[in-house]
């Protein structure tokens, strides 16, 4: 559904239309530097997942968080800092 895949932020900018969504309102997961880029140039929140790439490696972006997985998602601080 979109002409350019990541980094560019077309992805997000339209699931954020479809869902209504004011990309600055939204967190993104992702798990590789391109994704992170391409949710960042959207004006998305990003955290990181520390699944294909180490934690060392995602920590140059400005990220809400790094997680290892999804099991460590506390989202309540996440999302007050965006209401």
């Amino acid at each position: 559904e979109v002409k350019q895949g990541k980094p560019h932020p077309d992805v997000y900018l339209v699931s954020a239309g479809k869902l209504q969504a004011d990309p600055k309102a939204c967190i993104a997961f992702e798990d590789t530097p391109s994704g992170i880029r391409a949710a960042l140039a959207a004006g998305m929140q990003v955290v990181g997942l520390a699944t294909t790439h180490r934690r060392e490696e995602l920590q140059e972006f400005p990220l809400l968080d790094i997680i290892d997985d999804y099991e460590q998602i506390h989202a309540k601080g996440w999302i007050k800092g965006l209401l």
